[in-house]
């Protein structure tokens, strides 16, 4: 929008996300710019039941030790009934560019003319998902072969760290999909005026890799911590608190309305992830609010050197090493003021590189 293009979002209802904010994207967006599709329930429950069927016979076959049994199809999850929605969508709007969200959604592409630009907003990479420690349930999954066949039917693929990048530019071969690297964009108007609170902060669903690591963190870091922060705690913010244990140095908020009121009680964020793939948003978002940010090597994949200003990065199994940084940080004042200012520069520079490389896939629009 700030490139001067019209944005037009498209939301697909799905079980997982019923309480979606859709007045909130219609003030973002405006009214005419936001489509909820809505399908025939005959359609909708041949859907649903297709669905079924193939869980339950991936489950069976997983349940059965077979080979390959946890991969997907490229479009075994994608929704068909969307395809006509969309066509009609088009129809009326006759739109210049398409984004879609994720690999798995890429046949929705079929649904717009070769002259309208196809970007894939892949988020994530989902080769060998099943395979990440400390996952206890399916999570979609495709080997190198089915993604790269869903991203060769984009014209530009986004990723959201240059390793993910790389790896995508090897699936995708020869084929002339142009690969782009546009990480997450960051309020920088939030910024917090005081570190005087020696406490920290931990962000996070209730997603598998989050709790394997905190769970970690809490078993094997907490009581270093403890032993050299005596009267420490930690704040935990997220659908993560209702999957932790309870304890008296951690203070559980559960879902919060507004994060820069959680960041003023608890100005230094811990990112102990010791697995899982993709960006860590919660960690950009903290550099941007100005808070420093203690990490492991995996919690901080994706964040370069030029962006690394401001983050304290150890290595993922020295557990005496981010309990020390914890106390440090926690002893003096000033260091957490020193680190937390130059995170915003490094959000600074974040946010102007994701837009240059954003203009650099969509250009300027006729506003601009």
């Amino acid at each position: 929008m700030s490139l001067g293009h019209v944005v037009h979002f498209v939301y697909l209802p799905s079980k997982g996300f019923a309480d979606a904010d859709i007045a909130a994207h219609q003030a973002e967006y405006g009214q005419e710019n936001v489509t909820v599709l809505r399908f025939p329930a005959i359609k909708h429950g041949l859907y649903r039941l297709r669905r079924a069927t193939q869980k339950a016979y991936k489950l069976a076959r997983i349940g059965l030790g077979l080979r390959n049994a946890h991969y997907y199809g490229l479009d075994e999850a994608f929704y068909d009934p969307m395809l006509d929605e969309l066509r009609a969508l088009q129809a009326r709007q006759r739109f210049d560019a398409v984004c879609v969200e994720y690999v798995s959604n890429s046949k929705a592409f079929q649904a717009f003319p070769r002259d309208v630009l196809k970007v894939l907003d892949t988020l994530d990479k989902f080769v060998d998902r099943h395979l990440q420690k400390g996952v206890k349930r399916p999570l979609i999954s495709f080997t190198a072969q089915e993604e790269g066949r869903g991203l060769r039917r984009a014209d530009v693929v986004i990723a959201i760290q240059q390793m993910e990048a790389e790896q995508f530019m090897r699936q995708i071969g020869e084929d002339g999909t142009k690969v782009a690297t546009i990480g997450h964009f960051l309020d920088l108007s939030a910024r917090i005026q005081s570190h005087e609170p020696a406490e920290v902060l931990f962000i996070g669903s209730a997603n598998p890799p989050n709790v394997f690591s905190l769970t970690d963190f809490i078993n094997t870091t907490l009581p270093l911590v403890c032993e050299l922060v005596p009267d420490f705690r930690i704040f935990v913010v997220g659908g993560i608190c209702n999957a932790i244990p309870s304890a008296s140095n951690i203070v559980k908020l559960g879902r919060v309305a507004n994060l820069s009121e959680v960041y003023k009680r608890a100005p230094t964020l811990i990112n102990p992830i010791i697995v899982g793939t993709g960006m860590n948003i919660k960690l950009l978002e903290a550099m941007a609010a100005g808070i420093p940010v203690i990490s492991t090597e995996t919690g901080a994949r994706g964040l370069t050197a030029e962006f690394r200003d401001g983050v304290i990065i150890v290595p993922d199994l020295d557990r005496k090493a981010f309990a020390r940084n914890i106390a440090e940080l926690a002893h003096s004042k000033s260091a957490r003021e020193i680190l937390g200012a130059a995170a915003h520069q490094s959000a600074m520079r974040w946010n102007r590189k994701q837009l240059d490389s954003l203009e650099d896939v969509f250009g300027r629009g006729p506003g601009c």
